[in-house]
């Protein structure tokens, strides 16, 4: 399996024309997630557990959404497993054609860069990569930027909460056509807030602990096994975000004087753009709970999205201001994106999440 998985993804990054990669890399995780032994699968048995016995009185520290869609697992007749399988092909379905609105094609190089990161650890953490996809499908509407359609993309976002409550940062999205103007004024204040948390995160959890259940105070509590603001992790997150953001602006200042680019395209690359300032309000978070990083990986989609768009019509772009052996250094978007995904893959999963990829390999 490991062998197809990596022919996959340098087919997919490779092979630009035949844009059959989607549908393949669906089968494939799907197929990966249902015939892999579960007991070596990260948090198999107990979304297992909770699948077989969660009920409106009893969620299990969930979601009320969660609830509902294992419920009608059930109902069909399905085991957890068969319910995983299922669940995957359709969210990943729903992934590849919300990325075909958004290119106007479906596309190869996003397919390749995801299954590379971060589509291993998304079929693992399944309640969160549902509420995650949920809230992808809203940004159809929201790209839209009118009234009626940022209404429908909160109630995306509030119907994702009910399955994990992280998708309520997503609200946030809705403010991104003004963002860009206010990049200025915002740093300050994200960078004295950061420091406050550091200062003084024992008091934040002290709060926290008012509202959050107990399944949520796992997240905040380093005996527990999880990353609790842990140093390594605050780094990675702060690098990834300050990474995703300079790409994404400088694709959007290049589409804005490319005619190359449609009007259409120029949205949705804005939209990732003023998305990827929104994500520095990650920061503070991650500060108080590395597991809150997972709300960055909807962005790795998104930018995918924006370098694939860059990519159809420019294989490359000349950076006037770097220069190397007294030429303008050339920046080609594929290799750009593949950079990110290997970097995501071998810091995300093999350093900080090894179980995510010997649970299936």
């Amino acid at each position: 399996m490991i062998l197809l998985f990596w022919i996959l993804i340098l087919g997919a990054i490779c092979i630009r024309k035949l844009n059959i990669f989607p549908f393949l890399v669906i089968i494939f995780l799907v197929s990966l997630s249902y015939f892999s032994a579960k007991a070596k699968v990260s948090d198999f048995y107990s979304y297992s557990n909770i699948y077989n016995n969660i009920s409106v009185g009893k969620l299990y520290q969930t979601g009320y959404g969660w609830y509902v869609l294992n419920n009608i697992g059930r109902n069909y007749g399905l085991d957890y497993n068969q319910y995983k399988a299922v669940s995957i092909a359709i969210l990943l379905t729903c992934v590849f054609i919300t990325v075909k609105v958004f290119i106007g094609e479906y596309s190869n190089l996003v397919a390749g860069l995801y299954l590379l990161y971060p589509a291993l650890i998304d079929t693992i953490q399944l309640r969160f990569f549902t509420a995650l996809v949920i809230v992808l499908v809203g940004l159809l509407f929201l790209v839209q930027e009118k009234k009626w359609a940022t209404i429908t993309y909160v109630i995306f976002v509030l119907i994702a909460a009910t399955v994990h409550t992280s998708a309520y940062f997503y609200l946030l999205f809705t403010v991104y056509p003004f963002i860009g103007k206010y990049i200025s004024k915002i740093k300050i204040p994200l960078i004295i807030v950061s420091i406050i948390l550091i200062a003084f995160k024992e008091k934040v959890l002290t709060v926290i602990s008012f509202f959050a259940n107990n399944r949520q105070l796992q997240y905040f509590n380093i005996s527990s096994g999880v990353t609790s603001g842990s140093s390594y992790v605050v780094i990675n997150a702060i690098i990834s975000i300050v990474i995703v953001f300079i790409i994404n602006s400088y694709i959007y200042k290049m589409s804005l004087s490319d005619l190359l680019f449609s009007e259409k395209e120029r949205k949705v690359i804005a939209m990732v753009y003023g998305i990827s300032i929104i994500m520095f309000f990650a920061i503070p978070l991650v500060i108080v709970s590395g597991e809150l990083i997972r709300i960055f990986r909807i962005m790795y989609i998104l930018s995918y999205v924006s370098i694939a768009i860059a990519a159809k019509h420019r294989m490359s772009s000349i950076l006037n201001r770097v220069v190397y052996k007294g030429e303008p250094l050339q920046i080609n978007f594929t290799v750009v994106g593949i950079l990110i995904s290997i970097l995501s893959f071998l810091i995300n999963i093999l350093y900080l999440a090894p179980a995510a990829f010997n649970s299936y390999f």
